[in-house]
């Protein structure tokens, strides 16, 4: 599938303006106080005129009050507040379509772009709700993480949640599409632990990006789930063994990885 990566980088200084102008509406989150997601836009403006920020519940996790006219110049990126290069602690989760290439031989075009249209729809609602940050959409594939730009409380309770959510949500969409013969299932990896972060890219395509071991290991935890499961990395299962029934899985052999990853299944919170 075709990589489909919105401008993230451009979407966090205009959705913070929006936000603060009251013209962004703030949805409701279920452990804490309410934070959005950010999603891209369609174009990057050349300039970001400067302006002062009051306080707002969107921006106090960053303590940001001024977005600067540098942020954006024509012909270098200026980073500014949270978009600036850092290192901070994250819940990065990962997930994709299971069965989409073998469903993409042999459906008409209209029926795959409807799986994926109805799983980003999920996505969309889902994400915000959570307080997770959309990293970027490459087909079906999609990374999500907590705790940056907007440092949240519990980001793994977080990303657990979602990803339980998420599997439940799209449940019906799969077995509608295995009554009509074509198996699409779901699979989700999370991993956690400290990343670098911040905009990365060129003029009129900056991208706001978590690099590094933690998604990389989310994406291939993901790789190793079937379809329904979630696998979670150590960390993750450490913070959150005390709300969460997980199983252990075993130490998996990943791409990139020199060593064995010890992972775990999560199968549903606890009562």
């Amino acid at each position: 599938m075709q990589p489909m990566r919105p401008a993230i980088g451009s979407a966090l200084i205009v959705l913070l303006l929006a936000v603060t102008a009251g013209a962004v509406p703030i949805p409701q989150d279920p452990l804490a106080d309410p934070v959005p997601a950010y999603v891209g836009a369609p174009a990057v403006p050349r300039r970001v005129r400067a302006r002062s920020i009051p306080q707002h519940p969107f921006m106090a996790a960053n303590g940001a009050s001024n977005i600067h006219d540098d942020a954006y110049q024509s012909d270098t990126y200026t980073a500014a507040g949270p978009l600036d290069g850092h290192r901070a602690y994250i819940s990065c989760l990962f997930c994709d379509l299971r069965g989409s290439t073998a469903f993409a031989e042999t459906a008409a075009p209209e029926e795959l772009f409807e799986v994926v249209r109805s799983y980003h729809e999920l996505l969309g609602e889902l994400i915000p709700a959570h307080g997770g940050t959309l990293e970027h959409f490459a087909g079906d594939g999609v990374m999500i993480f907590f705790n940056d730009p907007i440092e949240v409380d519990n980001p793994a309770e977080r990303a657990i949640r979602m990803a339980l959510a998420l599997q439940d949500a799209y449940r019906p969409i799969s077995d509608a599409w295995a009554k009509l013969g074509h198996e699409v299932g779901l699979g989700i990896g999370i991993a956690q632990g400290d990343t670098t972060l911040g905009v990365i890219g060129f003029e009129q395509r900056w991208e706001y990006a978590a690099i590094g071991n933690v998604p990389n290991l989310a994406a291939r935890l993901c790789g190793a789930a079937h379809s329904g499961e979630i696998i979670l990395d150590a960390q993750t299962e450490q913070d959150i063994v005390g709300i969460a029934e997980t199983e252990f899985v075993g130490a998996l052999t990943l791409r990139g990885f020199q060593q064995p990853v010890p992972a775990f299944r999560l199968k549903s919170m606890r009562a």
